[in-house]
């Protein structure tokens, strides 16, 4: 039998903290007491399955798992061999994620026994995961299909169909083990690969990230495979020729080349930008116009970032070394649309929402550049190389206050609003003025707010004309400031 994905949860959970209470596990994963209940029986019907004692109960309801269950987890944990893919208990979103990497490698027609005989799963499970997996390439504009012949495969265009290969290679990296399941699943050696991958590295005299270092030669694998099997990417692709080409990835990228193997330009562009969009730990970046662009607009952006924050970045040369040595591959990720949207997590500027927001208001320039509006994984990359950076020059960055501006009027009138309650409180952080509707429907956090009319809120208001004359802004500076944080008050000249 197979677990759902929340009884998956609950089984690591209670691995992993063995103490929790029932009412603990209610609140960490927002289920009843009854949802709990039904997961644990369908836990202990599986570890009857595999001939383990059930979970049970003390009597002051802590969970008691049985010495044998441990045992048998840890010796999958620390096995080496292929037995710790096959033990792993994929969620269902993992099984799903699994027949799309068995159909972009597949080398023989694939039916439902294939897929529910490898995901060791019943045949109603099965068809289940494929539904789920047909779901999920939907938006790469993809679908699978079936036929008597050729079995289930993935259909649309390659193009597409190699921007979804990269997510879900990096996808299936991050399960348990998950490299194991390249042997299993696609019988893929990339040994060789990866000894190419550091020779590209030594002649680029760069030095990658473990994860661009691990996930690269899957990556180069697969299109091989592909471009062996006929699944070449359209002509139209020659668009990128010009500017790829002029690199030195182009150059090292033959060395990945298999021999005697004649690749159309189009696809030696497309191993070029997997060379161009892997993130570099450390190494030089020969100075172009790219660069040198990349440089100019990292400053701008720095300088709005201050203007915005009101904080003045320290060795402001030494994060600009660093951000361009992130950015230089997220130029090229973010032009041609391979940002990895999984890789962003709300989780990461948990704690610097307002930093992530400015950032995303002082990101302009970069985007300018570039000619494409940034992901939200791309910003808050560059969140943690700031926050970073002023934590490292004792910074407090939750210290700002968060003010909103509401303004019924035009977009004219509400940034001159915006400008000078910024100039009447710059240790405030202003983020965009709102109308009336958005602010109904504002649900991040702020702490005081500055109106044209007057409006309903928890946090402190303030009404304001939208044009006010000196002595209405030093009465307003004095009035918030008395009010709000009297300590954080000092004298500021005033500008009409």
């Amino acid at each position: 039998m197979f677990l759902d994905d929340r009884s998956v949860c609950l089984l690591k959970e209670l691995i992993g903290n063995p103490q929790l209470k029932n009412k603990e596990l209610e609140e960490k994963f927002h289920l009843s007491r009854r949802q709990v209940t039904y997961s644990v029986e369908k836990i202990n019907q599986w570890l009857l399955s595999k001939s383990l004692n059930p979970i049970t109960k003390s009597q002051n309801g802590k969970f008691l798992i049985d010495k044998k269950v441990f045992d048998h987890f840890m010796e999958w944990k620390t096995n080496t061999d292929s037995k710790g893919a096959e033990e792993y208990i994929p969620t269902e979103k993992e099984r799903a994620t699994l027949i799309i990497l068995y159909l972009l490698g597949k080398k023989e027609a694939i039916s439902l026994f294939h897929i529910i005989t490898l995901l060791n799963v019943s045949k109603n499970t099965g068809i289940s995961d494929i539904k789920l997996a047909e779901e999920i390439i939907k938006k790469y504009s993809l679908s699978i299909i079936y036929s008597r012949t050729n079995g289930y495969e993935i259909i649309g265009d390659e193009l597409q169909i190699r921007r979804l290969l990269i997510e879900v290679v990096n996808s299936v990296l991050t399960f348990y083990k998950g490299y194991k399941y390249f042997k299993k699943i696609l019988q893929l050696d990339v040994n060789a690969m990866a000894e190419k991958i550091k020779s590209v590295e030594n002649l680029l005299n760069i030095h990658l990230t473990d994860e661009s270092y691990q996930s690269l030669p899957y990556i180069m694998e697969l299109i091989f495979l592909r471009i062996e099997q006929g699944h070449l990417l359209n002509a139209d692709y020659h668009i990128y020729l010009n500017e790829l080409a002029d690199t030195q990835e182009y150059i090292a990228s033959k060395n990945l080349i298999k021999e005697k193997t004649e690749l159309p330009i189009t696809e030696r562009i497309w191993i070029t930008l997997q060379l161009l969009t892997s993130n570099i730990r450390s190494g030089g970046i020969l100075t172009n116009e790219l660069v040198e662009d990349l440089k100019k607009a990292i400053r701008q952006m720095l300088h709005l970032f201050e203007k915005k924050s009101c904080i003045f970045i320290l060795d402001k040369e030494e994060i600009l070394e660093k951000l361009l040595l992130h950015m230089r591959p997220a130029y090229y990720r973010i032009k041609y649309h391979l940002t990895l949207k999984d890789y962003y997590s709300e989780k990461m500027i948990a704690e610097y929402e307002e930093l992530n927001d400015i950032v995303a208001h002082a990101i302009g320039p970069l985007e300018n550049l570039i000619g494409e509006a940034f992901p939200p994984s791309e910003i808050a990359f560059i969140t943690m190389f700031i926050a970073g950076q002023l934590i490292k020059q004792g910074e407090e960055l939750n210290k700002k206050k968060k003010a909103l501006v509401v303004c019924t009027n035009g977009l004219t009138i509400s940034k001159i609003m915006q400008y000078s309650l910024s100039e009447i409180f710059p240790e405030f952080y202003f983020g965009e003025s709102l109308s009336l509707r958005q602010f109904q429907n504002y649900s991040y956090d702020f702490d005081i707010v500055f109106s044209t009319i007057p409006i309903q809120s928890e946090k402190p208001v303030y009404m304001v004309s939208p044009l006010m004359t000196l002595s209405e802004r030093e009465g307003l500076r004095r009035q918030v400031i008395n009010h709000v944080d009297k300590q954080s008050y000092t004298n500021i000249t005033m500008k009409n």
